[in-house]
């Protein structure tokens, strides 16, 4: 898949009979998704055309609040949205709205190398970020074959530099 296609989370029900959507995305608060934006859905049970592994879908509604309930124009009923489960949603990276000054998607740091502010030695690379209700977190897969799961928090930022591909941080001590 091409890298401009950035993942926003993933869906696994159906909500009611009129073929809507149950999605879980990773960042529902300040989502970049409205009707008429076409998304892209990766899964075993998404139709393939003969030139690509995918197919892009257009959303004609979209309700966000305790659940994100989403309604594709391709999709007119329960049967057809559950044939199509479960799948990962995906959105073009140049329709992302423009950023202010000293503001980044946590997107673009995915990949990035992560430097040990206290070793000076890098531990790993930022896998994908997660939300645990009160903050993002930073999974990062390490060099030794673990996962560090790190509050994504000034606390724990030493320096960013998406230039140089690279997120110096602290990195706590195993209790």
């Amino acid at each position: 898949m091409n890298s401009k296609w950035v993942k926003l989370g993933k869906c696994t029900k159906v909500h009611g009979i009129k073929g809507e959507f149950q999605w879980w995305l990773e960042n529902s608060d300040q989502s970049v998704l409205r009707p008429g934006d076409r998304v892209l859905l990766v899964g075993p049970n998404i139709p393939k055309t003969k030139d690509q592994e995918t197919e892009n879908y257009s959303i004609a509604q979209i309700r966000f609040g305790n659940k994100t309930i989403c309604r594709l124009t391709e999709i007119n009923d329960r049967n057809g949205a559950e044939a199509i489960l479960p799948y990962e949603i995906f959105f073009d990276r140049d329709l992302f709205p423009e950023l202010e000054e000293g503001e980044i998607y946590l997107s673009d740091l995915i990949g990035l190398k992560v430097k040990d502010s206290n070793s000076g030695e890098i531990v790993g690379s930022i896998r994908h970020f997660y939300d645990n209700g009160v903050q993002d977190i930073a999974v990062v897969s390490c060099l030794n074959g673990k996962q560090l799961d790190i509050p994504f928090v000034d606390a724990f930022i030493v320096e960013l530099s998406i230039e140089a591909g690279l997120v110096e941080m602290i990195i706590p001590k195993e209790v």
